[in-house]
């Protein structure tokens, strides 16, 4: 068991790569939520694709939420790896199943009767109104989600829910490592599926709750984000039925809460950021726009039948133009996106020029498996009897490990 960033080490020119590579061949490569890698990442995982399928091993790649382009770019790569490019007609169908090899098969997949359902889709324009909302839904007896898009936001809404007297939850990825699975811990044991004493409870979160932890709310407010992370999101909504049916639940129906602008009032490129404030910055804007104008269009979540026309509106290949005041925005965009498929092409291995290719330079440090700002990693400690000790009260040598939280969502 490993990470994928070991296994797209692989396919760079890093140190003991080959023995990486050794390591996965003939084997089953699992690779979930594949929906939410970034172009540069996109290109490294079809780069593993293909040497692995060389390597003759097999490989599941997972998602709710898979746009067609990308879907078709790693069975192609795949396919690449094996020899000849067969054509294979995908399904449009979701949900579906495409099983690629010597006999490639694909074709659709009955849902389980649990994930049929529709969620209303309500805009909130600002964030006042989402406070106002968890207000009444807290007074109402019902469990509460708030995901924001920065962790200062998060913030901010914990702050402001405590200052009117309503106690939340706070969970985000900058916590140290000790405290944040403690709050794990308390957040499941109470929203879990097994959970106790969740009525008329909060929590405040940023994206750490759209996948891994199963949890189950009665109200959800979501900041807009992408629309496969809202689709993620909104499973965390009238989950187990089974165990908390609709008549046991204090709100009418599931509903998702979006707080967004009105796609249909963009004046100026700070569309998103008069109603966002940090979070306004953590997703592409064009990409946010076409998420909104889509969600209010259809006015609802319908999974499953509704699930693909929603994915392709958004990240499709002929997407509806976005309104001049954001053309910019979705340019740079474009601009960003080649670079980082670029640069990734060039930092892959190339399995026809070999390990011996010039610029086959090996280096861990030039080389990473993902891109963005340097992120740094920082050890809590407090005062002991004999001097400074990490912050985690866990036995050595994982006390250093679970003190350091990672800078980031």
């Amino acid at each position: 068991m490993g990470t994928i960033d070991q296994a797209l080490m692989a396919v760079l020119p890093t140190r003991f790569n080959t023995l990486r590579m050794a390591a996965l061949a003939g084997r089953v490569l699992i690779v979930d939520e594949a929906h939410s890698y970034d172009p540069y990442m996109e290109v490294e995982l079809q780069a593993l694709l293909r040497f692995h399928a060389a390597f003759g091993g097999s490989a599941i790649v997972m998602t709710a939420t898979f746009p067609k382009a990308m879907r078709e770019g790693y069975v192609q790569t795949f396919q690449r790896g094996l020899g000849p490019v067969v054509p294979v007609t995908l399904p449009d169908a979701y949900p579906a199943l495409s099983m690629i090899g010597a006999q490639s098969v694909a074709r659709d997949v009955a849902p389980h009767p649990a994930t049929c359902r529709r969620i209303d889709i309500k805009r909130l324009p600002d964030a006042a109104s989402a406070l106002a909302l968890l207000k009444t839904a807290n007074g109402q007896g019902a469990a509460c989600l708030w995901v924001r898009n920065a962790v200062d936001d998060a913030i901010a809404a914990v702050t402001a829910l405590r200052s009117e007297g309503i106690e939340a939850d706070l969970l985000h990825a900058r916590f140290a490592m000790c405290d944040r699975i403690g709050i794990e811990t308390r957040v499941l044991g109470r929203f879990g599926k097994e959970g106790l004493g969740r009525a008329g409870h909060i929590l405040v979160a940023t994206q750490v709750v759209e996948s891994s932890l199963d949890l189950d709310f009665d109200l959800m407010i979501s900041d807009l984000a992408p629309i496969g992370a809202l689709i993620q999101r909104a499973g965390r909504l009238w989950r187990h039925m089974d165990l908390c049916p609709a008549e046991s639940r204090p709100v009418p129906g599931p509903a998702l809460h979006v707080v967004m602008p009105d796609p249909a009032a963009v004046t100026d490129a700070r569309w998103l950021h008069n109603v966002l404030d940090a979070g306004a910055w953590v997703y592409p804007l064009d990409v946010q726009w076409r998420t909104a104008r889509a969600l209010v269009e259809v006015g609802a979540i319908v999974a499953p039948e509704g699930l693909r026309d929603l994915i392709e509106a958004v990240h499709g290949a002929d997407p509806v133009p976005v309104p001049d005041a954001l053309a910019r925005a979705e340019v740079e965009r474009m601009g960003r996106d080649m670079a980082e498929a670029g640069q990734a092409h060039h930092h892959t291995l190339n399995p026809l020029k070999g390990f011996a290719a010039e610029e086959n330079i090996f280096s861990d440090e030039n080389f990473p498996t993902r891109l963005g700002e340097k992120q740094m990693t920082l050890i809590l400690t407090r005062c002991g009897p004999a001097g400074l000790v990490p912050w985690a009260e866990d036995p050595w040598p994982l006390r250093a490990h679970l003190s350091g939280p990672v800078f980031g969502q």
